[in-house]
């Protein structure tokens, strides 16, 4: 250790053992890091966990610091308390848009033959796992509605709609996609 690292730890009351931390903590960021998948969640679950920890140790410092350490070292909690704000609102919005993945995916499984007969649509059987009935979009006389059961999809061929029970839903309640996906999954 030279005299100026000396003189810095006797300016800021450091201890050895602070000095010792402050340098393993600046190696680790030194160490490349493996090339791994990891899932995002995951990822901001330990960064805040270590977020967590250093505002511990700082906080600790921070009872017994003096002067114009004390004002370093509560600089230095409100940096840290602003990550993990940071970290915690990531977390929320990925929480979020993981939720309405689920959803979607779990309301375009929901039985397209069975959706419209909650509707009350009646269905004519029209070959095999195929339906017919008529379009509740447009006037029409003869159906011409077509539902594919094996593709748990559907098309009117006379106003051209059709796609997924997500869409059905979307155009028969006048909603959001999102609204729909939820109707459909509760």
């Amino acid at each position: 250790m030279n005299a100026e690292e000396k003189q810095l730890m006797e300016y800021f009351g450091l201890s050895i053992f602070d000095v010792a931390w402050m340098q393993l903590e600046y190696c680790k960021t030194l160490i490349p890091k493996e090339v791994v998948t990891v899932d995002r969640e995951t990822e901001l679950r330990k960064e805040y966990e270590m977020l967590k920890e250093h505002r511990e140790w700082w906080t600790t410092k921070l009872m017994f610091s003096k002067g114009d350490m004390r004002k370093y070292v509560e600089l230095e909690v409100a940096e840290i308390n602003d990550s993990i704000h940071k970290v915690n609102r990531q977390l929320y919005f990925y929480s979020k848009g993981k939720e309405r993945e689920t959803n979607f995916e779990e309301a375009k499984l929901y039985p397209v033959v069975g959706l419209f007969e909650n509707y009350g649509i009646k269905l004519d059987k029209s070959g095999n796992k195929r339906f017919k009935c008529i379009c509740p979009f447009h006037n029409e006389t003869a159906p011409s509605l077509t539902i594919y059961e094996e593709s748990n999809s559907w098309h009117c061929f006379g106003c051209n709609a059709g796609s997924s029970t997500i869409d059905f839903v979307m155009k028969m309640d006048k909603c959001s996609s999102l609204e729909a996906a939820r109707k459909l999954v509760n």
